[in-house]
């Protein structure tokens, strides 16, 4: 693609990100429940925007379905309706669309975001985020992600992907990143975002009395 392909292409993708986030963390209205690794991550985010801290770039690796693109989506609607950040300044890049495209280097793409999209607030170090889906489709992301923290201290980073394994960073990378996995949910996490039901914190030690005692009493929240 040239500059003006590419320019035109993240102009769509900031078009139709809103929309896609509103369908995707609903449902019949109502909004999909949180994992502690989103509020984590709410939180660090937080420190970003109240200038409390420098680390701002992040590699979460895990598996297809455990809920990585819902997080961001949720960040990304946490960013616009609580803390009132430009939608324009918040990129969601997935790179499962794009290497339908052919060759890219995702390096071009962020550069026309945070320089000529973004120039004002470039110019003014207002805080811009990226998000960038299933990383593992760019061969050098590692190395541009590392090109962004050192060259933008007002552009925070998470890159996400689904195969820890192609997920594996240089060293240099590794110096300015901080990995945070992503896990399958537990049970009771299950049961907390698919029916909103709240386990107690000791479930585990009630099953096994259960099974071992016979004692089917559940504690009292």
């Amino acid at each position: 693609m040239e500059n003006n392909e590419k320019r035109q292409y993240l102009f769509n993708i900031l078009k139709t990100t809103p929309d896609i986030v509103e369908y995707s963390i609903k449902t019949q209205d109502n909004e999909l429940n949180k994992r502690n690794d989103f509020f984590e991550l709410k939180n660090r985010i937080d420190l970003f925007l109240d200038k409390d801290s420098d680390a701002r770039f992040y590699i979460m690796p895990g598996l297809r379905g455990v809920g990585k693109t819902t997080i961001l989506f949720q960040l990304y609607d946490y960013l616009t309706t609580t803390r009132g950040i430009n939608p324009n300044q918040i990129l969601y890049f997935d790179l499962d669309r794009l290497k339908d495209q052919g060759e890219f280097n995702i390096l071009d793409y962020i550069d026309l975001f945070i320089k000529d999209i973004n120039e004002e607030a470039y110019l003014n170090r207002e805080p811009l985020f990226i998000f960038v889906d299933e990383s593992q489709y760019s061969d050098n992301w590692d190395h541009a992600g590392k090109i962004i923290f050192d060259e933008n201290k007002n552009v925070f980073l998470i890159f996400t992907g689904s195969d820890a394994l192609n997920l594996e960073y240089s060293m240099d990378s590794a110096r300015c990143s901080i990995k945070k996995e992503i896990y399958p949910l537990n049970f009771s996490e299950y049961l907390y975002l698919k029916y909103d039901c709240n386990m107690p914190e000791n479930i585990s030690q009630t099953l096994f009395d259960m099974i071992f005692t016979a004692d089917r009493k559940f504690p009292k929240n």
